[in-house]
């Protein structure tokens, strides 16, 4: 009856090791996650303007001079 019990604690003690350690993973991910949708929130472009023919790609040909503009939400 001893074995049995000790058995069944030791199976409870893993079980319960597995889900906190599956549950910590999941809050670095999801924190991970939100810190990257933050970051790529921030900026967004609004208008590109390309002058004079050089070495600048820009809307896939060769300009001298690009100015673009962001915005902050």
């Amino acid at each position: 009856m001893n074995k049995k019990v000790m058995l069944l604690l030791a199976v409870c003690f893993l079980f319960s090791l597995f889900y906190f350690y599956q549950k910590q993973n999941k809050k670095e991910s999801d924190l991970f996650l939100s810190n990257v949708e933050a970051l790529a929130q921030g900026e967004e472009m609004i208008h590109v303007i390309c002058y004079g023919r050089g070495t600048i790609d820009c809307r896939g040909e060769k300009y001298e001079i690009k100015i673009e503009n962001y915005r902050l939400k």
